[in-house]
């Protein structure tokens, strides 16, 4: 699984922002976080290809999981939604990454890359979103939000 990592240009991560603003400043994350993938799999929808439907109907976006000072919520098509396709019988858990990477393939309707495609667009603003969700919400969220917007776009790719 791939995660990003913001830094500002000191080389502070936002979870070492985050900490120094106690607990209100992480639950304010997760939720502004929750919101975001909510965002994205709303926009991946008209883009998933469609046979039978199985496959969109198994989106999903998880709960904020936190362990230690890592906020995560995981979006996604199959997992946890996993739906049984009607004419193949397979569950779209088993297929959603071959339809998500074949670029080959031609769908009549949607697309490969269904996710991939939105998320990268929200990743675009996701600091400034997040960290104007989180001013909206209490003394310590806005002094965090304000370190989160000055995060930037880019984030680093970490596995």
């Amino acid at each position: 699984m791939a995660l990003k990592t913001y830094r500002s240009a000191s080389g502070k991560a936002v979870s070492e922002s985050l900490a120094q603003y106690g607990e209100k400043g992480f639950a304010y994350l997760s939720a502004g976080l929750y919101a975001e993938g909510q965002k994205v799999l709303a926009a991946s929808l008209p883009l998933v290809p469609v046979d039978t439907g199985t496959l969109r109907a198994s989106g999903y976006v998880t709960e904020p999981m936190r362990a230690a000072d890592l906020v995560t919520v995981e979006i996604g098509y199959g997992g946890p939604a996993a739906k049984i396709n009607p004419k193949s019988g397979a569950s779209s858990d088993s297929y959603a990454i071959f339809v998500h990477e074949n670029l080959e393939a031609h769908h009549p309707v949607g697309q490969a890359k269904y996710l991939e495609q939105p998320l990268n667009e929200a990743l675009a603003g996701m600091p400034d979103r997040l960290g104007a969700f989180m001013r909206g919400r209490g003394e310590s969220a806005a002094a965090a939000a304000s370190e989160i917007a000055g995060y930037g776009a880019g984030g680093e790719e970490t596995t």
